[in-house]
């Protein structure tokens, strides 16, 4: 599958979490049952980029409702979860977290 049919499975799952509040499902539970919320998608489709290439930098953020996933184009999904901030992931593979002030 492409990137682009990736996203589109992501698209037509259910939009709702295993989990109530804000805890996160993992990628693979996001697989295992067929349904997850936007931002979990994000994070999924993400870990998919990563795998693919490497060197590509990726930003996951998060305005309340709205997730983004910046790579190779943005990837847009719709969150239930509350939360704000973003995640950046560069090609040497560190992880940097901002929250809004």
């Amino acid at each position: 599958m492409s990137a682009a049919e990736v996203y589109e499975w992501l698209i037509r799952l259910p939009a709702a979490s295993i989990y109530d509040g804000n805890r996160l499902a993992q990628p693979d539970e996001l697989a295992n049952y067929g349904t997850g919320d936007g931002l979990e998608k994000a994070f999924f489709l993400a870990n998919v980029l990563r795998h693919r290439d490497p060197a590509e930098a990726l930003r996951v953020a998060v305005d309340k409702s709205r997730v983004v996933l910046r790579a190779d184009r943005n990837y847009e999904f719709v969150s239930a979860k509350t939360l704000q901030g973003q995640v950046d992931i560069t090609p040497a593979g560190e992880i940097t977290t901002t929250s809004p002030a």
